[in-house]
């Protein structure tokens, strides 16, 4: 009897053993299968793994590690040739302006919270934000701001350049600086190689000239009488644009054709809203675990959260035609169906920019120098 016995755990364990080789070998594990279960223990003692592996993740020794089997930073991901690394996503509904956030918290406000940039294993760029500034740092080259899928500005440890040659303005008619400071003036371009159609002053410049050289006022901007009154606002001497343009006119020219005199659209910004179509969404509830260290002690809490859950509803498929479509069926041909957002119309907010007039200007070095031209030695 003992050896019947002996006999029968002898060739149980032999089965255990070989199914767990067939398991290891061939099994396959449902993700669905895992919800609400732990892999390992809770504690290394109960038996916590040291070590977890997969196809694309990897967790070993507090280091978690996605498409690299050996992490050697707290969370290492490494992609393949040009693919996206990480990406961060709201799934919020279509089209309710979700925010995607990424959070880089330094603990404390004397900190740095800081993103680097690498090549080859070397620090090549980094964004620090500090206390009172926000940081760009490159140790190679130059930093470059990119819009409208071009260079718009250049900064180097030398100058601070538009991404390219003449095709950029500082400012615009809507939206102007209020003052410039700079050691020395402008400097303009004057090389002669690059000018063609040079003359002198003909007879009705000269006398357009003439009657400039008499129009200088003293002023004051209406902007700043507004904003500081009469008696603080600032005294300004200068020509009046619509004046020019008049003088122009009278001897049959117009003062548009020259460089001094400019006439710019203005645009404001208005804010309005209009009926869009967006994904319905419902609040619900959900409950989650987080752990809150409370007296010094790690404790485990459980919370409530609101949160958006997107609307959808499943219809039937038809083609082009008004056929419906059929696919493989469990006793036959079935309609085939597809799960579809549901769509609710919501009143939103939006801005643009809406045309408001024009703005007259003077580029008062030529135009200094066409009265000096037709004024000096007439």
């Amino acid at each position: 009897m003992v050896l019947l016995f002996q006999w029968a755990v002898n060739d149980f364990f032999s089965f255990v053993d070989a199914w767990a080789t067939w398991l290891t070998e061939n099994s396959t594990v449902i993700g669905g299968e895992l919800n609400d279960t732990d892999i390992g223990q809770t504690t290394p003692a109960a038996g916590a793994f040291t070590a977890l592996s997969a196809a694309a993740v990897a967790y070993f020794a507090d280091k978690l590690g996605v498409g690299t089997a050996s992490p050697s930073h707290l969370i290492d991901v490494q992609g393949i040739g040009g693919e996206v690394a990480i990406r961060v996503k709201n799934t919020d509904a279509a089209g309710a302006d979700p925010d995607a956030s990424f959070y880089l918290d330094a603990g404390n406000a004397s900190g740095e919270a800081a993103l680097e940039f690498m090549k080859g294993g070397l620090p090549e760029a980094r964004v620090i934000a500090l206390l009172d500034k926000l940081r760009l740092v490159h140790d190679v080259g130059p930093i470059e701001l990119h819009a409208a899928g071009q260079a718009a500005l250049s900064v180097s440890g030398t100058a601070i350049e538009p991404g390219s040659d003449n095709a950029f303005t500082g400012g615009s008619a809507s939206k102007r600086f209020s003052e410039m400071f700079s050691v020395d003036g402008t400097i303009n371009t004057s090389d002669m190689r690059e000018k063609v159609n040079i003359r002198p002053l003909n007879e009705a410049e000269k006398r357009v000239a003439q009657e400039l050289v008499n129009d200088f006022r003293i002023f004051q901007w209406i902007s700043a009488v507004a904003d500081k009154g009469e008696a603080g606002a600032r005294l300004h001497v200068g020509q009046m644009a619509q004046w020019v343009e008049q003088k122009f006119a009278e001897e049959g020219l117009d003062a548009g054709r020259y460089g001094m005199f400019t006439r710019d659209k203005i645009f404001r910004t208005v804010t309005d809203t209009k009926m869009v179509q967006v994904q319905k969404v419902e609040k619900s509830t959900q409950q989650r675990t987080i752990i809150e260290v409370i007296d010094g002690r790690a404790t485990e809490k459980t919370v409530s959260e609101e949160i958006s859950v997107p609307v959808y509803e499943v219809l039937p498929v038809f083609d082009e035609a008004g056929e419906a479509v059929m696919v493989p069926g469990p006793g036959g041909p079935v309609q085939k169906t597809a799960r579809v957002p549901v769509l609710v119309e919501e009143e939103r907010e939006f801005t643009e920019e809406v045309e408001d007039g024009e703005r007259l200007g003077l580029r008062y070095p030529e135009l200094m120098c066409f009265i000096m031209a037709g004024t000096l030695g007439v």
